[in-house]
């Protein structure tokens, strides 16, 4: 299934976003990786911060440290690998935890306010560091120490680093572009999109008009102005084919009708009785060439609505004499309206031609049985001979008669009533009748369907 030209230059500007995107996420991550003794830094200042947002006063003054639980789980799981000590400035310790890698207070070089050190010995590899914290004219030493980093400071460090850098600032100005850039294609390819609804829209028009050529770039404007030529060149010719059908059957009927009459005024004989047949048989075949003319250019609006059920009593009442006339007989069933988008006088027509076929090869004494039900299927059931499997495609094509279709038909009326459908949005089926026969069947389309409760 095809997709819309929207849809597809959609995809392609969100992948072309998701890659630069990708590609600046990779740059980010190699610049800050390369620097891994920058990282650890960092990491390390972020636990003397937490310390320090730890520290607080009681109403007497006094420094008290008081650490959320989430900000000792370190040093409580990891006590070979973080500890930190907080101190006074006259070096009296207030709090501290696995003092074994921290150094003795006061001890040299460390120094205050954000210097790191990386003390290299030869049994234990320590990266530390100190800040001083001043309360109320009170300084407190923060200092921290770490041998190894099994909780992953350095890669929470540098995730945050790409949070900062990357998603924060990249990802709302990718996702702001990605709208505006659609918009922008949509409402350029806006007059595009309404050309092709209007050209929808000719298939369920009566009438074939140009395509709208209004806000179109030159380059497609080309396309819809050959496209209209098209149009205006099938639109003429579908109206010379409409108006030649109808003149050549009205010029047909009118002297073939004053011959019948002529013919009637002869004395009774056989060679009058085969003429006669004859000329209404060549009336017979005009009149169904006229109907599959137009059955060919039939167009049915959208909103054109009838009653399925209507269509089938008003061809019952209008065959019950004819079918009395050939030793048959007619029956109905239609329990309820049946409202469907449809063309009365065409659907009609077809709903004829399925009674008269089904009329001419039911046994004499049969029943002809005409039933609509609420999901839009007209079906005609016979008691004749049915029809072969491999007969059932061919049975619609022009012309085409059955060896045992010998009593007078065109070939016609199948051909007519399956196009009629078609026009509709349905199709013409047949099936096997139980006990002998066939169903002959008018499906319409079911998203064309409604039914009247």
């Amino acid at each position: 299934m095809s997709s819309s030209l929207v849809a597809i230059v959609r995809r392609r500007m969100i992948a072309v976003v998701v890659l630069v995107t990708t590609l600046n996420i990779l740059f980010v991550a190699a610049y800050y990786g390369s620097d891994i003794d920058a990282l650890h830094l960092e990491g390390v200042d972020g636990q003397l911060a937490k310390l320090a947002e730890s520290l607080g006063k009681t109403p007497e003054g006094d420094i008290v440290f008081s650490p959320s639980a989430s900000t000792l789980r370190i040093y409580t799981a990891y006590p070979q690998s973080y500890g930190f000590r907080l101190s006074h400035r006259d070096g009296r310790v207030l709090h501290e935890m696995n003092p074994s890698l921290l150094p003795p207070p006061k001890s040299e070089p460390f120094k205050h306010d954000g210097t790191w050190l990386s003390d290299r010995g030869a049994d234990l590899k320590l990266l530390s560091g100190s800040r001083l914290v001043r309360l109320d004219g009170q300084e407190i030493e923060i200092t921290f120490s770490g041998s190894s980093d099994p909780a992953h400071l350095t890669l929470f460090v540098f995730l945050d680093e790409l949070l900062r850098h990357v998603v924060v600032p990249l990802l709302p100005f990718a996702a702001i572009l990605t709208i505006v850039n659609i918009v922008t294609v949509r409402r350029a390819l806006a007059p595009l999109m309404n050309a092709a609804n209007a050209a929808h829209e000719i298939a369920t028009s009566s009438k074939i008009g140009p395509l709208p050529t209004a806000g179109l770039t030159s380059e497609v404007r080309d396309l819809v102005d050959a496209t209209n030529t098209a149009l205006a060149r099938l639109a003429e010719s579908l109206e010379a084919e409409r108006a030649f059908a109808a003149e050549a059957a009205h010029a047909l009927r009118t002297p073939l009708a004053i011959l019948t009459a002529r013919l009637a005024q002869l004395p009774p004989g056989e060679i009058s009785r085969s003429i006669i047949a004859d000329v209404k048989g060549v009336t017979r075949l005009t009149s169904q060439l006229l109907s599959v003319a137009q059955a060919d250019t039939l167009i049915v609006p959208r909103d054109k609505r009838c009653d399925l059920a209507e269509v089938a009593r008003d061809v019952v009442s209008r065959m019950a004499a004819f079918a009395i006339d050939q030793g048959r007989s007619l029956a109905l069933v239609a329990d309820r309206p049946v409202e469907i988008c449809g063309d009365f006088d065409a659907l009609a027509h077809a709903a004829r031609n399925l009674v008269e076929n089904a009329l001419r090869f039911a046994p004499q004494g049969t029943e002809v049985v005409v039933t609509v039900t609420p999901d839009g299927c007209l079906e005609v059931a016979d008691q004749g001979p049915g029809i072969a499997d491999e007969l059932k495609p061919r049975v619609t094509e022009r012309f085409w008669r059955s060896s045992e279709a010998g009593k007078g038909g065109t070939g016609l009326g199948l051909a007519i009533a399956a196009r009629v459908a078609a026009a509709h949005g349905g199709e013409l089926r047949f099936a096997d009748r139980k006990g002998g026969g066939t169903r002959a069947q008018l499906w319409l389309s079911p998203i064309r369907l409604t039914s009247a409760a």
